[in-house]
């Protein structure tokens, strides 16, 4: 991650850029929203069924300004090994 000059074949959102191949661990979930079939911050001209269920996801490392809207059947709680859970992971 980097907020910097731009590299070639980077992802860059609010002037900060990632290599799109790198892995994202979510820090928390900021919120919660319900698609209505309009364009959804961050998301404008992504075709989003309406009824769809979005989190906004605080990226571990990054800042709030950073914070994506993902699709909840994208955002997996893993299990620790005893029932419990370690943490929120993007499943890309």
């Amino acid at each position: 991650m980097c907020a910097c000059s731009r590299q070639r074949g980077w992802v860059y959102l609010n002037d900060w850029g990632w290599d799109p191949t790198d892995e994202f661990v979510i820090e928390r979930l900021i919120g919660k929203m319900v698609a209505d079939g309009g364009d959804v911050p961050g998301r404008e001209g992504e075709e989003i069924a309406a009824g769809t269920v979005l989190y906004k996801v605080l990226w571990e490392g990054w800042p709030p300004e950073i914070a994506t809207w993902e699709e909840e059947d994208q955002v997996k709680q893993p299990s620790n090994g005893d029932g419990g859970s370690n943490g929120w992971l993007m499943a890309w």
